[in-house]
C-alpha cells in the first residue's frame, strides 16, 4: 500500500470517528434538553398554576365590572327616555269642541294626528281620554256630552292606527273647568278633551 492510499484510508477513518463523535454529542444534548423541559419542579408547577388562576380571576373581574357598567348605563338611558316620554305625554295638547258638539274640528284632527304618531312610536303607552264641558246645562247632560266627546277622540285615534285597548275614556262633565267665569271666551276653554298617561311599566 503506497503512501497516498494509506493517507486516504486514515483520513476516512478519522472523518468517520469525528462525525460519530459529533452525532453522539448532539444526541446527548437533545436528551439533556428534553429532560430539562420535563423536569419542572412541583413548586414551580404550583406557582405557575397559581399565577394563571390569578390572571384568570383578574380578567373575569374586569369583564364583570365592564358588564355591570354597561348594564347601569343602559338602565340610566332607559330611565331618561322613560321620564322624557312621560313629560311629553303629560303635556299633550288638548282638543277643543264647539258649543254643545262632540264632532271633531279641523284643528282637533290635526292635533290628534300628532298624538297618533307619538302613540304609534311608543306602543307600550296607554292613555286616559278625559271629556270636559262648559258650565252650561245640567250635570247629567254634560256628563253624557263629555262621554261622547271622549268616545269621538278615542275612535279617531283608533282609525289612525292606535290600538283601542290602549285608550280609556272618562267624562268629568262640567266638574273640572280650567277657566272660571261667564262668556264664550271662558266657556270655549272648558269644552275640551284632555289626555292623561297611564303608568308606564
Amino acid at each position: 500500500m503506497n503512501h497516498g492510499t494509506l493517507r486516504a484510508v486514515l483520513y476516512t477513518i478519522l472523518l468517520g470517528l469525528a462525525l460519530g463523535a459529533c452525532g453522539k454529542k448532539a444526541a446527548e444534548q437533545s436528551l439533556l434538553d428534553d429532560e430539562t423541559r420535563n423536569t419542572i419542579s412541583p413548586e414551580q408547577a404550583a406557582a405557575d398554576s397559581i399565577a394563571l388562576a390569578d390572571s384568570l380571576a383578574r380578567v373575569e373581574e374586569q369583564l364583570r365590572r365592564q358588564e355591570e357598567r354597561a348594564a347601569e348605563q343602559a338602565r340610566l338611558a332607559e330611565e331618561e327616555a322613560r321620564q322624557a316620554l312621560l313629560q311629553t305625554l303629560q303635556t299633550l295638547d288638548e282638543v277643543y269642541f264647539d258649543f254643545d258638539q262632540h264632532h271633531l274640528r279641523p284643528d282637533a284632527r290635526n292635533t290628534l294626528e300628532e298624538h297618533a304618531l307619538l302613540l304609534r312610536e311608543h306602543p307600550a303607552v296607554k292613555l286616559v281620554i278625559e271629556g270636559h264641558c262648559d258650565q252650561n246645562g245640567s250635570d247629567s247632560y254634560n256628563f253624557a256630552l263629555g262621554d261622547r266627546r271622549a268616545d269621538t277622540v278615542r275612535d279617531y285615534l283608533v282609525r289612525l292606527g292606535v290600538g283601542e285597548e290602549r285608550l280609556r275614556t272618562i267624562s268629568y262633565g262640567k266638574t273640572r273647568p280650567v277657566a272660571l267665569g261667564q262668556g264664550e271666551r271662558i266657556w270655549a276653554k272648558n269644552r275640551r278633551c284632555e289626555f292623561r298617561p297611564e303608568d308606564l311599566d
